[in-house]
C-alpha cells in the first residue's frame, strides 16, 4: 500500500494473481507501466480473484464462492439437494 497526499494505491499479489486498486487512475497506470517491464501483466475487469467470484453492480460489490460451493456439493453428491 502506498499513499501520497490524497492518492492511494493498493496492490495485492498472491502467487500468479494480483489485484490493483487506487483512488487515482493515473497512479494505477504508472504502476502497471513500470511493472510490465519486468512482469507479464494482464489487465481487465475483475470477475474472479483467488477463487472468489466478484460481481460489480452500481449499488456495490458482491463477493461469493459460488463455483467452489458447487464443487463441494458435487463431491459429496449433494448438488441436487434442496436449497
Amino acid at each position: 500500500m502506498r499513499q501520497r497526499n490524497d492518492k492511494k494505491l493498493i496492490v495485492a499479489i498472491y502467487g500468479d494473481e494480483g489485484l490493483i486498486v487506487g483512488s487515482d487512475e493515473s497512479e494505477i497506470d504508472v504502476f502497471l507501466y513500470q511493472s510490465s517491464r519486468d512482469l507479464k501483466i494482464m489487465t481487465g475487469t475483475l470477475i474472479n480473484f483467488l477463487g472468489k467470484q466478484i460481481d460489480q453492480h452500481q449499488d456495490g460489490i458482491f463477493v461469493c464462492q459460488r463455483l467452489y460451493t458447487g464443487k463441494v456439493l458435487e463431491r459429496f453428491q449433494m448438488h441436487e439437494a434442496n436449497q
